[in-house]
């Protein structure tokens, strides 16, 4: 309802318009007001100066940070030279996580020679909760079992299909894993190959593989859903030549930086049989994830970066 107040104020101003307009029309406006106006409109431009000034300086900083870290990137790119010669390794990775951080992984993944084989995705067809899904019980040869079922047989067999990936060898000439290839076809993993890579029906063909497991605070599909279920069931039979990474990025990054780590940093049965890295957004946790894939052939695993349960910045600085 419109109040008496506001009757008051729209008349006031209507007939200050209107007076402001008769005195314009006339073409008088007296010294004190031209004075004032103008007192007004010398400050205004004096606090947009000001703030482009600061704005410039801000700019310059953000630049000269950006140069640094690009410098650094490169001096990394070239200490990591050779030491994953030929190792096929294959990205495997949430969605909605930091895909600088995730471009800069793979472009550091090239430069130490690894093989890259593309980067699989779990999509949001693997989550938990969406609910009994007869396509996923056909692909997985069963019927009338619900999700929870599913999803511990589903990624029971992804993980095995993994581990017998990365055992064999390297010259292995076996193909693609068919549920695999279902689950591609199906769209509950999708693939994006590498520069000059193979194509999504190489997935998983041949031997030697090593995996970098890719997630963040707030992944599309949660990973305690099939991230991390997989790494438990991979785990079961030993070290599992992976290594799980996530980058801290926005306004609260420090407090949600080991969020995708910590399910592997805090489990007896994981912590010693997968490495993790927890600041993939600086060079020095790209160097840890390169270093940490090279001492998985070793059987090596540990914990790198700035949070909680971070054993060194770096394998071998500790």
């Amino acid at each position: 309802m419109i109040n008496l107040r506001y009757h008051v104020v729209s008349l006031t101003a209507v007939f200050l318009a209107l007076a402001i307009g008769v005195a314009m029309g006339t073409g008088f406006l007296n010294k004190a007001t031209v004075d004032q106006l103008r007192t007004q409109i010398s400050k205004a431009e004096g606090g947009i100066k000001a703030t482009n000034e600061k704005n410039a300086e801000l700019q310059d900083e953000v630049d000269r940070g950006d140069s640094a870290e690009q410098a650094l990137f490169a001096s990394a790119s070239r200490v990591v030279g050779d030491r994953l010669t030929d190792v096929p390794v294959l990205v495997i990775a949430n969605e909605n996580i930091d895909g600088d951080s995730l471009d800069r992984l793979r472009q550091l993944l090239v430069a130490a020679g690894a093989d890259l084989r593309g980067t699989l995705t779990i999509t949001d067809r693997l989550r938990l909760d969406a609910g009994d899904d007869d396509q996923l019980a056909e692909l997985l040869g069963t019927t009338g079992q619900s999700r929870p079922v599913l999803q511990s047989a589903l990624t029971t067999a992804v993980a095995t299909d993994l581990r017998k990936a990365a055992d064999r060898a390297v010259t292995s000439e076996a193909g693609s894993p068919e549920l695999v290839q279902k689950l591609l076809e199906a769209k509950y993993l999708g693939y994006e190959a590498a520069d000059g890579g193979g194509d999504a029906s190489t997935v998983l063909a041949g031997g030697g593989y090593r995996y970098v497991f890719v997630s963040g605070p707030d992944p599309r599909t949660p990973d305690l859903d099939f991230l991390v279920p997989v790494l438990s069931a991979m785990a079961k039979a030993g070290p599992t030549r992976s290594v799980l990474v996530s980058a801290a990025v926005g306004d609260q990054a420090e407090e949600t930086r080991t969020a995708a780590v910590g399910a592997v940093r805090n489990a007896t049965d994981l912590r010693d049989e997968i490495s993790t890295v927890d600041d993939l957004e600086t060079v020095n946790g790209l160097l840890a994830t390169v270093y940490a894939v090279a001492d998985a052939d070793a059987g090596t695993y540990g914990h790198y970066g700035l949070g909680s349960g971070s054993e060194a910045p770096l394998p071998g600085a500790s």
